[in-house]
């Protein structure tokens, strides 16, 4: 929950592939994580991109979506088969809440 009580999410399971699109904020989190994995993207714009993980601590922030979900859809999967992870977004800009 966010300080002004107004988003709120639920923690998704971890999976090998996640799909969603991202709002304002949007994590990767890795639920089995060993150093040098890194989060491989595919868009409906068709653009792939490969995400470093910059800490050694298994979470990749993934920038700044579109307002209210409107941007891409994307899916995030493990560079390594036996990774396991999962998404959050946060802050859709309208005050009310938050999605997984």
């Amino acid at each position: 929950q966010e300080a002004n009580g107004a988003d709120y999410f639920q923690v998704p399971p971890a999976a090998a592939r996640v799909y969603g699109t991202c709002s304002q904020h949007c994590w990767i989190s890795f639920a089995t994580f060993s150093p040098g994995t890194q989060v491989l993207e595919r868009c409906s714009d068709r653009n792939e991109t490969t995400i470093y993980e910059p800490d050694g601590h298994g979470l990749v922030a993934l920038g700044k979506g579109e307002v209210n979900y409107t941007g891409k859809a994307c899916s995030w999967a493990s560079s390594k088969a036996d990774s396991l992870l999962n998404g959050v977004s946060y802050a859709d800009m309208d005050g009310g809440d938050g999605t997984s």
